[in-house]
């Protein structure tokens, strides 16, 4: 069975995947930075690439189907047992497999450093301005503070 169709779409998808790896590991670098104009600039690159594998898997998913020969869609496994390029087919799962790891690990760590960046605005932040009054009421329907003090901002922003 030829599946030399199928071996190039994997191949590119493999190059976008790489593409996508490297912004991924500048988006890394422009987030310790806190550079807000690379981080768009990155993700406006990276949809560009997410559209475009979009459309090479709908090309591979057709191939897919093709190679099957009208009896639904077959997996890499059974592609690989019917395919006459076994050795070519292998190599280039087994390099897309790799490359999808890599930019899951580092969309994963980018990922945490937003969180922890978000972490540190918002404690930044409950220490500029001064916390919302808890407001509860009594069982006569009378308006009662909470038992918690109140915490007051180290900068007083009212002038």
């Amino acid at each position: 069975m030829d599946v030399q169709g199928i071996i190039d779409i994997m191949a590119k998808q493999t190059r976008i995947y790489e593409k996508l790896f490297q912004l991924a590991k500048e988006k890394t670098e422009a987030i310790k930075v806190n550079d807000i104009d690379t981080l768009n600039r990155i993700t406006e690159q990276e949809q560009v690439h997410v559209a475009e594998l979009q459309r090479l898997e709908s090309e591979r998913a057709g191939q897919m189907e093709k190679a099957a020969g009208g009896n639904g869609s077959l997996t890499l496994s059974e592609l690989l047992q019917k395919a006459d390029e076994k050795d070519l087919l292998q190599k280039t799962a087994e390099e897309l497999s790799d490359i999808l790891k890599k930019l899951k690990e580092a969309n994963e760590l980018n990922q945490e450093l937003l969180y922890h960046s978000l972490q540190f605005i918002h404690f930044s932040l409950s220490l500029v301005r001064p916390g919302e009054p808890a407001s509860g009421y009594g069982p006569e329907g009378q308006h009662k503070a909470s038992g918690r003090r109140q915490s007051k901002p180290l900068l007083n922003t009212k002038v």
